[in-house]
């Protein structure tokens, strides 16, 4: 089988991709760290581990050359000692199926592997040449997994952390474990043109938060240009995402208060909550919009949109927050991963509801002020 990717679930993956590994086996064995020498690690594997021997027909090109044989008719020769060949199909008479024809050695020689000395290789220039002119057999070990990463032959050793060493006196964790690795990476010395990685699933694992906060900032901006295009406004568009910080300072102290770490499902609830502390912002703004085009004063205004919005703000985070209750107090093995989802949505959104009402009327007046001092110096 070929895989595509190096193994994934384990605390740290040793890989090494390139094109010169003649023996695979043995270059797994070079990256595999010593255990002797690493007793931290446990659950070591490799992804070319040893498999029941085999037999390699190598076939001498030159041999082969001066008794007019072809590397495709020895191919096809050795192919019918063990498959067997189909020159050609019949069909009996009253069927529609095409039968193959297969024609083969006799079967003890694909059991009989030793003993290929009746084989014979056709000549181009008639005759048959005996297999031990111009071939011979090799033992071979060869790996179970053939891996490829972005196309380029992969050979990678995974391992996990074992839990409780200590070293110099304190245990070693990841981050000093991972040190280590690197320190004996630099001195492996394998074959030219070979790249070296020491990965994992915490590496992992921060690629997908380095992904996920690629998307978030994209999120952003799009989201900026659609407010732009609603409220005809660049300042009422900042206005609106200014309450998304108030959803991060609620996110964090929501997982400092469960001690909880600030993970990929933690990324996504900030993402999630981008988006319904938008629409609690617009709804807010919108309504102090629409007064102030009533002919209200700006604080009258903002006064009375404020507490219009109120109710219908209040009722949608609550409602909100109640649906993520279950998930967060779910102590199953499942509820548990997914817990902090749901603690950093409900304290995200607890906190940005109430600086929202709070925070953004303030933030909508000083900007109006701003922008009426603007218009006022340039008239």
């Amino acid at each position: 089988p070929v895989n595509k990717g190096t193994p994934g679930g384990s605390d740290f993956v040793r890989a090494a991709s390139g094109y010169a590994f003649s023996d695979p086996i043995l270059v797994s064995e070079g990256v595999a760290p010593p255990r002797r020498g690493f007793p931290i690690l446990q659950n070591v594997d490799r992804s070319h581990a040893s498999s029941n021997p085999e037999k390699r027909v190598v076939v001498d090109r030159h041999l082969a050359a001066n008794h007019a044989v072809s590397s495709g008719g020895a191919a096809r020769e050795m192919r019918g000692v063990f498959e067997g060949l189909v020159p050609f199909e019949i069909t009996l008479e009253g069927e529609s199926d095409e039968i193959d024809v297969v024609v083969r050695y006799p079967r003890n020689y694909a059991t009989e592997i030793g003993d290929l000395s009746l084989v014979g290789f056709p000549s181009l220039g008639g005759g048959i040449v005996p297999f031990a002119a111009i071939a011979h057999l090799e033992s071979h070990s060869s790996p179970q997994v053939l891996t490829r990463r972005n196309g380029t032959p992969n050979i990678s050793v995974s391992a996990d952390l074992r839990q409780g060493i200590e070293k110099e006196g304190k245990i070693v964790d990841l981050n000093g474990a991972r040190a280590m690795l690197l320190d004996d990476l630099s001195r492996l010395n394998l074959p030219p043109g070979t790249s070296l990685s020491l990965e994992g699933e915490n590496t992992e694992r921060e690629n997908s938060q380095s992904e996920l906060s690629v998307a978030f900032l994209v999120a952003l901006v799009m989201i900026f240009l659609l407010l732009v295009g609603v409220f005809n406004s660049f300042r009422q568009a900042l206005v609106i995402l200014s309450s998304v910080p108030f959803a991060l300072i609620g996110v964090v102290i929501g997982l400092t208060i469960m001690e909880m770490a600030f993970g990929f499902l933690a990324m996504m609830a900030v993402v999630a909550l981008t988006g319904i502390v938008v629409n609690d912002s617009i709804v807010l703004v919108d309504r102090v919009n629409a007064l102030r085009k009533e002919g209200l004063p700006l604080l009258e205004a903002v006064a009375i949109g404020s507490s219009q919005r109120l109710r219908p703000i209040m009722m949608t985070s609550v409602t909100t927050i109640a649906a993520f209750i279950p998930m967060t107090l779910d102590q199953s093995q499942q509820g548990l991963m997914w817990a902090p989802l749901g603690v950093s949505i409900m304290f995200g959104l607890a906190f940005a509801t109430g600086l929202i009402l709070l925070v953004v009327p303030c933030i909508y007046i000083l900007a109006e002020r701003k922008k009426e001092a603007w218009r006022v110096s340039h008239e």
